[in-house]
């Protein structure tokens, strides 16, 4: 029983003996005892020898600066949100003396609108390709004039268990990337990588994770990551403007419906489901057409601007395309 725990229970027995002093029956103070150190285990009471704080703030002694070099490079030009991509790192050693690196040290921190607005992950770790993946601590060295490269994974479907977005339905994937990235805006974000440089062999403990992080030489660097939004929320706010503007339109009577029941409601089924997709595909055509050449360009960003675009389309080409069924009917 750790400290907290064994005061609680002296405590505990005082009060008992104060307020009742021999009346409780044999055996009942050690019962409520025992029972006042479990709460105090579940509330996260622990004693001081269990962690180790002099491994992890190290000595008053500086470390000296390790001649290494460090780069980041995304695995795309830009990434898009809502889907799976990397983040690699080339650490170079310069220096004459060899280094130890280790995964859950080497630390990728992104930008919260990166995860997703229902996402609670924080920094996550290295994964050292050449090293076979391990519940504790992976080390690698790095000897001199070497180079080696980490992967940091962003998945933004994992879940908190560990779990991977690989293994979710193409329908789920799509429900989770539009609840998470509705209101998502494109743009460039800092990506910060703090890894932990050890001069000499890590210390591990009895766990098989390292305890010395207090000797270890911190290093830090930043880049700047453009992300575009996911065409998924492109599409149905494209689709939302292309159903409001049908609404007008029949409002405004610019769309003849005829006086029969049936065909009223098989000509509204009709107009929404062509402005649901003329809307989507003229929107995701648009965006795509903003990172060419073409000779228009009509760049359509966020979900405010995919409502718009998609507004606009089937303002002006619902009644084009009304008029090639006519033509073609005939």
């Amino acid at each position: 029983m750790n400290n907290y725990s064994s005061q609680a229970n002296e405590d505990s027995e005082d009060t008992v003996e104060k307020e009742h002093g021999d009346n409780l029956p044999e055996g009942a103070e050690a019962l409520i005892g025992g029972l006042i150190g479990t709460i105090s285990k579940k509330k996260g009471f622990v004693s001081p020898g269990q962690v180790d704080f002099d491994g992890e703030i190290g000595s008053d002694e500086p470390i000296g600066a390790p001649d290494i070099d460090i780069a980041l490079y995304p695995s795309r030009e830009i990434p898009v949100a809502g889907e799976l991509w990397s983040v690699s790192g080339h650490l170079s050693n310069r220096s004459t003396k060899p280094i130890w690196i280790v995964d859950q040290a080497c630390t990728l921190s992104l930008a919260p609108e990166i995860y997703g607005q229902n996402s609670r992950t924080g920094s996550i770790g290295a994964f050292f390709p050449t090293i076979q993946s391990r519940p504790f601590s992976e080390i690698v060295r790095i000897d001199p004039g070497a180079t080696y490269s980490v992967v940091w994974k962003i998945d933004p479907h994992s879940s908190k268990d560990g779990g991977s977005g690989a293994d979710l339905g193409v329908v789920t994937r799509v429900y989770r990337t539009i609840r998470s990235y509705l209101f998502f805006s494109p743009g460039k974000f800092k990506v910060n990588a703090n890894v932990h440089i050890w001069p000499f062999k890590p210390a591990i403990g009895n766990r098989g994770n390292v305890t010395n992080y207090g000797s270890s030489f911190v290093k830090t660097i930043s880049t700047d990551i453009q992300m575009d939004a996911s065409p998924w929320v492109l599409i149905l706010g494209a689709a939302i403007g292309g159903i409001l503007c049908f609404i007008l339109q029949m409002l405004f009577g610019d769309v003849h419906l005829g006086p029969d029941v049936f065909v009223v409601m098989k000509a509204i089924a009709v107009g929404l489901m062509s402005a649901i997709l003329l809307s989507g595909v003229m929107t995701v055509l648009l965006s795509r057409l903003a990172t060419t050449d073409f000779l228009l360009v009509v760049k359509v960003k966020d979900v405010w601007g995919a409502v718009a675009t998609g507004f606009i389309v089937q303002w002006f080409g619902f009644p084009m395309l009304q008029t090639i069924i006519t033509n073609a009917g005939k």
